[in-house]
């Protein structure tokens, strides 16, 4: 699946409910990893995109 999450962080690059809701709509399709996340803030490559540091 594309990454459709891509822009739907906060600015703070935190994620929101509407990512949970977009994988809770396709849990059925069983284990779905279609997401690139910046690993450090000097990553992020476009505004509002949720990271993991």
């Amino acid at each position: 699946m594309a990454p459709l999450t891509r822009f739907r962080g906060t600015s703070d690059h935190i994620p929101t409910q509407l990512m949970v809701d977009y994988y809770t709509q396709r849990a059925g399709a069983g284990l779905i990893i279609s997401e690139g996340i910046p690993v450090v803030p000097q990553g992020v490559g476009y505004p509002n995109v949720p990271g993991m540091w």
